[in-house]
């Protein structure tokens, strides 16, 4: 009878370091099973959005793009709206335009 595997999953906010303690505990398990004389123990490591060339990918591109907003290159002009020149007036001189505080 084989032993049964053990699902471990890790949760916070990005920038935690989930995926520096996921990498240190997948070669801690990885060495007990070694230095217990058994080989070492299968580990399989993954992540969501991931596991697949495709979630890969998307994880990805929205990295990039949250890295592109928060460097302030997107959006470019083309592609916010062409307002008119009173409504975008209007806009900027009203008391807390969402542009300025962020909404």
């Amino acid at each position: 009878m084989s032993e049964r595997g053990k699902l471990i999953t890790l949760e916070g906010v990005d920038g935690a370091g989930k995926s520096t303690h996921l990498q240190f505990i997948a070669d801690i398990v990885g060495m007990k099973g070694e230095k217990a004389g058994g080989g070492g123990r299968r580990v399989v490591v993954t992540r969501e959005p991931g596991g697949t060339e495709i979630g890969e990918e998307i994880r990805g591109a929205l990295e990039r793009f949250a890295g592109d907003v928060r460097s302030g290159a997107f959006p470019t002009e083309e592609h916010t709206y062409a307002m008119p020149a009173e409504e975008l007036e209007a806009f900027l001189s009203s008391p807390t335009p969402p542009a300025r505080t962020g909404t």
